[in-house]
């Protein structure tokens, strides 16, 4: 098959016109299986490409989907193992943009302690936590840690920080909150142990993180954030004003249509799900959407796609390495390089198929077909991030959506297909007053900070 006519279908078949239903996802119908039975290796490539389309009156529909979760979740009229809404505080946590302060930020994963300047809206020092084998000790390690660290940083920590009755305030930042409830008690109660002089006053997630900082900095108005990293994605937006004032809800949307309604699900995703199952006891198609928005998640159905194809010799002449066939052997920096390859030859393709999977040689066509179908996974999660978006301003109000994690800040293309799909989605007028921007790794440190500092 010419690579240039795989190429050209593909790209067709991404852009449905507005209110025309696609004849590849037909609005009728629900979350397709999108399981190749081909008879030709060039059909193969067609149906397998053509399952991870996401076109505009998909997005759509996806999108009043995960609004109508929001909503229902808003309103705790949400099923179990559905979209979870909660409020981030219990009292108001929007900033002022006026804190200032040195605070320390304990992040968990990986394991490190900082100090952070809010006026400066940057860290000045950081720290690696020694790992420990002994789960009961783990704490203990934490708190020593930033009891050294204290004394390490004497003169451009200790003697600047912030101190609320003779005590440093410190805000625990994790990827994943839902798993570390009692973390906060567990740091201070080490701390107390050791008697060092902090006091763990806020935890928060990374996408709280994410839009404390933006909101602290920016002249618009921050009306939601999101994170999209290597394992996980999480959202939050300003619930509409209260007898309290607005609240700052937060998202766990990871297990968004559950039921199977709208999702774009293929045969990859489908064996993704399954090992996910088996291997972490979660309920079949819980935190499907989450597998085809993060890093790992791309990673593996990349992977599949690559088996998928071999099996059906439309690529690689049929050939399957040992690496090839290993569970989550790919990566998103491995994704990442195929992207970013423009060589007219696809050399560092090349390379990192013989470095990477042991495949040499792999011709041109194969070398094409690869990055085509690494680019059409990172479109799909793209496309399903601008959803993400759409919801979100839906329930939250025209405005700045913050957006942070690895696959948002460093995966080539990303953000240029989100924000140009988020304009699909809301039409050139309603898109002038939304705006997606971005927070850095250290950006969502200063949110902890700020969250210290309004504890």
């Amino acid at each position: 098959m010419a690579t240039a006519a795989f190429l050209t279908r593909t790209s067709t078949m991404q852009t449905a016109t507005t209110g025309t239903t696609s004849p590849y996802f037909p609005a009728t119908s629900s979350a397709a299986s999108y399981t190749t039975t081909t008879s030709s290796p060039d059909q193969a490539t067609t149906d397998l490409l053509i399952g991870l389309q996401v076109p505009r009156d998909r997005m759509r529909r996806i999108a009043t989907h995960l609004y109508s979760e929001l909503v229902q979740a808003l309103q705790n009229q949400h099923a179990p193992g559905d979209v979870v809404v909660h409020a981030a505080s219990a009292k108001p946590l929007l900033p002022r943009g006026s804190e200032t302060g040195v605070f320390l930020v304990l992040e968990l994963a990986p394991a490190r302690i900082h100090a952070v300047a809010i006026d400066q809206g940057a860290v000045i020092a950081t720290e690696l936590i020694p790992p420990t084998t002994d789960p009961a000790a783990h704490w203990d390690v934490v708190a020593h840690a930033v009891e050294v660290f204290l004394n390490d940083h004497a003169n451009d920590v200790a003697a600047r920080a912030t101190k609320v009755h003779g005590e440093v305030p410190l805000a625990i930042v994790t990827s994943d909150a839902e798993h570390v409830d009692n973390v906060q008690d567990a740091v201070q109660v080490a701390l107390a142990r050791r008697a060092v002089p902090v006091r763990a006053v806020a935890l928060v997630d990374a996408t709280v993180g994410t839009f404390l900082a933006a909101a602290a900095r920016s002249r618009r108005t921050i009306v939601a954030a999101m994170t999209v990293d290597s394992a996980s994605t999480t959202a939050a937006f300003v619930d509409k004003p209260g007898k309290a004032g607005p609240r700052l809800m937060t998202v766990d949307w990871s297990s968004l249509d559950r039921a199977g309604i709208v999702l774009p699900v293929t045969s990859m995703d489908e064996s993704v799900d399954a090992v996910a199952a088996l291997t972490t006891q979660h309920a079949p198609n819980a935190g499907g959407w989450a597998k085809m928005l993060t890093g790992a998640g791309l990673a593996e159905t990349a992977r599949l796609a690559l088996v998928q194809l071999a099996a059906q010799s439309a690529l690689f002449a049929g050939q399957r390495t040992t690496a090839v066939l290993t569970p989550g052997y790919l990566t998103l920096a491995d994704l990442a390089v195929i992207e970013a390859d423009t060589t007219p030859a696809l050399l560092r393709v090349r390379t990192l198929l013989r470095d990477r999977l042991g495949i040499a040689p792999a011709s041109l066509t194969d070398r094409q077909l690869v990055k085509a179908v690494v680019q059409q996974i990172g479109t799909r999660a793209a496309r399903l991030a601008a959803v993400g978006v759409f919801a979100l301003v839906e329930m939250a109000g025209d405005g700045v959506v913050a957006v942070s994690g690895d696959v948002w800040n460093s995966y080539p293309g990303f953000q240029e297909r989100v924000r140009a799909a988020v304009r699909e989605l809301l039409g050139p007028d309603r898109a002038a007053h939304v705006s997606v921007e971005s927070v850095a790794a250290e950006g969502v440190l200063v949110g902890g900070a700020l969250a210290a500092s309004m504890a």
